[in-house]
């Protein structure tokens, strides 16, 4: 759980710093004042570029780029880790970032940090101590776009209890690469070609594998649990011949079967200059089992319902992140425009929904949500645009911002550099 917030230097960001911070926390605003680029600030503790997937450049203060960007988190201390001691009273994570031309100026080599207590540390070393789950308006194509844009958030989700999973990927990546670089050259070095086939068929078994059993615990979690009664019901499944042939034989056969396949098609691959066979190829469904007698596409349904089945989606997998702990916190969940495509009774059901969620919620909204004072007792923020703020003249981004308090809503204003 995060207790404070600041952004030093971020986008339109600068001198920002949000403090003793609830459990569900409503950043409101006009477009342009900065609450998506807030949440994105802690997104980039979940993923190395945020969800924005944007370069770290753009990522710098709109007015002074060559500043370079920082984003400190102040964490609580998580209760069921043994490593906290008494006397740390809450621990912080903080990445840095410094363009090209002020490394060269320096004389260093690191562009991005990543620290724990301004100690460096790796990117997977964060999910010790803050794990991220997110809900974007984009994500509105989530269905529509399909193969791509679900096998990467599944992916995302098996990662987070399963670091070794993105090692993984990343060598199928590169295997699968490296053979088609040899079918391109060198097609007459069968053993190389054996040898490579092999790995990628041990690879992908086990991507297959991991991905299968996450799957499954989801829908154990989207048909049983108490808490998402109030959403559609969803099945997920893993479309590949890969999959298929692990629901009837075991591994080792699975791996000698892609073997073959891949064997096969070395001609049309080459060809093609693709790999028709493997762990990228898998196709994750999502059927909606609410709306008629028989299981629909979720791409067929509109777009409020598909707003609730992401809803769904969302608090099964902070629910599965939960349940597999193992002293680990539990997830920070960012919802940016969190009303979008939802009727009011939708609101209220999710409204009920995260109030029960044991995680902390960040919300963006352009007004107050209705009922959302009395069922998440949040507290607000309120943040000005960057136009807003020259406009009073703002004083410099080392200024203590100032705080009001008016009904259900404090208000804090973002200085401007």
């Amino acid at each position: 759980m995060l207790q404070g917030v600041r952004l030093p230097f971020f986008r339109n960001h600068a001198g920002l710093h949000l403090q003793d911070l609830p459990r569900h926390v409503m950043l409101c605003g006009a477009n342009g004042a900065g609450k998506t680029n807030l949440i994105e600030a802690i997104s980039l503790f979940g993923q190395s570029k945020g969800f924005r997937n944007a370069a770290l450049e753009d990522l710098c203060p709109i007015e002074e780029p060559e500043r370079g960007f920082a984003v400190r988190l102040e964490l609580a201390p998580n209760p069921d880790n043994a490593d906290n001691s008494a006397k740390k009273v809450h621990a912080e994570l903080a990445t840095l970032f410094v363009p090209r031309v002020r490394c060269a100026q320096a004389d260093k080599g690191a562009r991005r940090r990543l620290l724990f207590n301004d100690e460096d540390i790796p990117q997977q070393a964060v999910q010790q101590h803050l794990r991220l789950c997110w809900l974007l308006p984009q994500m509105g194509s989530f269905f529509a776009d399909g193969v791509k844009t679900r096998r990467a958030w599944l992916d995302r989700i098996v990662t987070k209890n399963d670091p070794e999973h993105d090692r993984r990927l990343a060598r199928h990546r590169v295997l699968v690469k490296e053979r088609l670089a040899v079918l391109s050259s060198y097609s007459h070095e069968t053993a190389w070609l054996e040898q490579l086939e092999q790995k990628i068929a041990a690879c992908a078994v086990a991507l297959t594998a991991s991905r299968g059993d996450t799957l499954s615990s989801l829908n154990a979690i989207l048909a049983e649990h108490v808490l998402l009664a109030e959403f559609p019901k969803l099945r997920l499944a893993q479309e590949s011949k890969i999959a298929d042939e692990l629901a009837r034989y075991d591994a080792l056969t699975a791996e000698s079967k892609l073997q073959e396949r891949l064997q096969d098609a070395r001609a049309q691959d080459r060809t093609e200059q693709r790999s028709r066979e493997g762990a990228h190829r898998a196709r994750i469904a999502i059927e909606n089992l609410s709306l008629f007698a028989n299981p629909i596409a979720a791409e067929m349904c509109s777009c409020g319902e598909q707003k609730s089945m992401l809803l769904a989606l969302l608090v099964a997998e902070a629910l599965l992140l939960m349940g597999t702990a193992q002293r680990k916190p539990a997830p920070v969940l960012l919802l940016d425009d969190f009303p979008a495509h939802l009727d009011a009774l939708q609101q209220k059901k999710a409204l009920r929904v995260l109030a029960q969620l044991q995680t902390q919620c960040f919300y963006t909204t352009t007004a107050p949500v209705e009922g959302a004072q009395e069922a998440l007792c949040a507290k607000g923020f309120l943040l000005e645009s960057l136009e807003a703020r020259k406009a009073r003249k703002a004083p410099s981004p080392l200024a203590k911002p100032s705080f009001t308090s008016p009904p259900a809503m404090s208000s804090l204003r973002s200085n401007a550099a």
